[in-house]
């Protein structure tokens, strides 16, 4: 057509949103929000397959019909003032859209991030050498070569109880060999390719004969012998970079141990790779402080030297823990016996001392105050971990001197809190049956003033909870080894140990007591140590399809992660060497487990969401992570909306906003429905919270069975005002006749049920 003659109209078509909620219920809140926001006119669309909800803001629509000549044609100045009236209305729609998907935002979403879920292999499981040696110490130190061959790691065995490795030779001669204490050094090498095929006993030179004097970081080295023990701790401590040593492969440190059944060891022994054939003590001279007294059964644990610990020590090379454990008497409860730290350190000078005669570095003895003595749980042959530090504090005491203080969270579970003479029991008079120690975390705390202190923290689980944390019931001689660590978390595995389970449920035993001895447990460095999180676990031993681990006895071993110089900090898998281990068979003999290496993988299995933000969902209070929005920022625990549900009455009963799934109705032929409906309403006995249906229950093979019956809702007989049994004398005289029966049957809502707010 001619321009002239074209009809035209100038229009504002404000947001039009159409939605397929999951469920009615969503449906229901998504309407709530809507309304709030300014969207009046909106509404529900419920179909027997589907519930729509339509989001509509004709409050701002405009249509103008104009004309392009002719005396209807509007003058510009018209024109101009329906421009501005347009574009404001514009405006506004833009801020109420923007209102909506906030509220959308707030209301039915939670905020999320993306995280990764893990799962843990422990492949390629290959058989070792039996140690036949328990509470022994296993320190595994990188090496380039190794009595003149090459190699990329040397396990060291230190002391322990059992008959050793050469029990098998014994056997095979026809000979029992016998158990004992052990003050022997074993070693196996690892080149290469793979584990040396039999320990080998590194045999120490005891002769008299004069031996030049050595030094390790400026620390005299007396020349002594290992004596016979058990329960020893150890760790590996590197030479420092710019020290000109005779011991580049650092020094191994040793402490404690059950010497005889009635005495305990206290001494520092020092053995290096580097000169294999002898054990070391420090000179007296070189250590400070007051040795604790000699124990077993208890931890080392290394802490971590950061610059706010530098910040309050000086030259600080390593530090260690000493917590819990026993001696002759028992376990060790005193509060100036608990714990200790032991650090290497640059010397101070003394008064008696001149700069000539000050060695450079010394070994210190620090008593831990307890702060809350009465809180803390004495046990021994129990495991802990270093989990984080946090910030160092400053402030002023109670003289206005500044004053210094630095964290340490320090994690503690399993072990025994008392001893009796139970011969039955498999360790010897230690019981397990008795309350085995929780998991519980300690505020390691180094003051300026003050000192070292420690109190228990209030994260310590609960014996009411309903699902135990993974590392509650560890037991009695486990092992814990740190796998990686990052800022928000330490993942660690927990191997071996025995637990009287006799009375804890599945749920608390999380594995179970048959399930296998060892798990991989992800700890939160600073969050409640509740939620610690165990990874699946598969092992799978090396060689054909469907070979198996057998452990044994896993108690009393240890468990190393084995570094080499090749090795790589960002590497996702580990290599693990379990050792040693076992328990009295007293008439069978003592049982010693198996020993094993193999590598431990860390692999993400899926990435999904976590909630960030707890907001009420769209489907109610119960947050969910099984959808995620197309940007992957905000995600809704909700079906798949693009599958077809029934939507009805009966999946909303639990709904306490909403009325019974059924009802009264009237039954009436379709041609009749809106009469009686009609008739019904101006009488008030109407259920309008209720849509007209057909009728369900009709019978194919009655009289009506030809005509299509619509059900009519009606309210309940239960709410009528009279006795009156039907509501039939109710209606019009002309309309009785209409209504062919009264039945109860399922109703579908009608809209204005679904826009009412919640009552809750």
């Amino acid at each position: 057509q001619p321009l002239h003659r074209k009809p035209l109209v100038f229009k504002v078509e404000p947001l039009l949103l159409h939605i397929t909620a999951a469920t009615v219920a969503d449906a229901q809140r998504l309407l709530q929000v809507a309304l709030s926001c300014g969207y009046r006119e909106s509404g529900l669309i419920v179909s027997a397959t589907k519930v729509t909800v339509a989001i509509r803001g004709y409050s701002l629509a405009l249509t103008v019909p104009l004309s392009v000549t002719g005396d209807l044609r509007p003058s510009d100045e018209y024109l101009r003032s329906l421009l501005k009236v347009a574009n404001g209305r514009m405006h506004r729609n833009v801020e109420q859209s923007d209102r909506l998907y906030q509220q959308i935002q707030a209301t039915l979403f939670h905020r999320m991030e993306k995280i990764r879920r893990y799962q843990s292999t422990f492949h390629n499981v290959n058989s070792i050498p039996r140690l036949n040696l328990w509470s022994h110490a296993a320190i595994a130190v990188p090496m380039n070569n190794f009595l003149r061959k090459p190699c990329e790691s040397v396990m060291f065995v230190f002391g322990g109880y059992g008959s050793g490795p050469s029990a098998q030779t014994a056997e095979a001669q026809g000979k029992v060999p016998g158990s004992s204490r052990s003050g022997k050094i074993y070693f196996l090498v690892r080149d290469h390719v793979s584990w040396s095929s039999q320990w080998t006993e590194n045999v120490l030179n005891d002769s008299d004969v004069a031996r030049p004097q050595l030094s390790w970081m400026g620390i005299p080295l007396m020349p002594c012998k290992l004596p016979p023990c058990q329960g020893l701790t150890g760790h590996h401590i590197p030479t420092a970079s710019d020290s000109h040593s005779d011991f580049p492969s650092g020094m191994i440190l040793l402490w404690g141990g059950r010497k005889s059944p009635k005495e305990a060891l206290n001494e520092i022994f020092l053995f290096s790779p580097d000169h294999h054939d002898v054990v070391f003590r420090p000179a007296d001279s070189t250590t400070r402080g007051t040795p604790p007294l000699g124990r077993w059964g208890h931890t080392m644990t290394p802490i971590p030297l950061t610059a706010e610990n530098h910040s309050i020590d000086g030259e600080i090379l390593c530090r260690f823990l000493i917590f819990g454990g026993r001696n002759t008497d028992g376990v060790i409860n005193q509060d100036n016996e608990v714990a200790f730290i032991l650090s290497l350190a640059k010397a101070k000078l003394k008064n008696d001392e001149t700069v000539s005669s000050l060695p450079q570095h010394e070994f210190r003895w620090e008593t831990v105050a307890l702060q809350n003595g009465n809180s803390f749980r004495p046990r021994f042959h129990h495991v802990s971990l270093y989990l984080s530090s946090p910030p160092m504090t400053s402030g002023t005491d109670d003289t206005s001197i500044p004053i210094s203080t630095s964290t340490h969270r320090i994690l503690v579970t399993g072990g025994l809190k008392s001893t009796n003479s139970n011969l039955l029991d498999a360790f010897g008079g230690e019981s397990i049956s008795a309350s085995t120690p929780k998991v519980v975390t300690y505020d390691l705390i180094k003051h300026r003033i003050h000192g070292w202190q420690m109190k228990v923290s209030d994260e310590e689980s609960t014996p009411d909870q309903q699902v135990a944390s993974p590392l509650e019931y560890v037991g009695v001689g486990a092992c814990v080894t740190e796998i990686s660590r990052t800022n928000d978390s330490v993942t660690i595995v927990i191997s071996g140990g025995c637990c009287d389970l006799s009375d804890v449920s599945d749920n608390q035993r999380g594995g179970g007591s048959n399930s296998a001895p060892i798990k991989v447990v992800r700890v939160p460095c600073k969050h409640p140590i509740t939620a610690s999180q165990q990874l699946p676990l598969s092992i799978k031993a090396a060689g054909h399809a469907g070979a198996q681990c057998n452990f044994g006895s896993l108690t009393h071993h240890t468990c190393t992660k084995v570094a080499t110089k090749s090795s790589s900090s960002s590497s996702s898998s580990s290599e693990l060497l379990i050792v040693g281990g076992g328990v009295v068979g007293f008439a069978f003999g003592d049982i010693f487990a198996r020993s094993y290496a193999g590598h431990l993988q860390l692999h993400a299995v899926e990435e999904t969401d976590t909630n960030m933000h707890h907001g009420k969902s769209a489907a109610g209070e119960q947050q969910g992570s099984h959808g995620s929005s197309a940007n992957g920022r905000f995600s809704k625990g909700a079906p798949n909306p693009r599958r077809k549900q029934h939507v009805s009455s009966a999946s909303h009963a639990h709904d306490t906003n909403m009325p019974p799934p059924t009802t009264d109705v009237f039954v009436v032929e379709a041609k009749h429905a809106k009469t009686i409906k009609q008739a019904l309403d101006g009488a008030g006995i109407l259920d309008k919270r209720y849509r007209m249906s057909q009728y369900k229950q009709q019978d194919e093979e009655s009289a009506n069975a030809a005509l299509k019956l619509i059900a009519i809702p009606i309210v309940n007989k239960t709410n009528r005002p009279s006795n009156d049994s039907s509501w039939k004398s109710m209606l019009p005289a002309s309309c009785v006749n209409m209504v062919i029966a009264e039945d109860h049957q399922e109703m579908p809502f009608s809209t204005s049920q679904f826009a009412r707010k919640s009552k809750i």
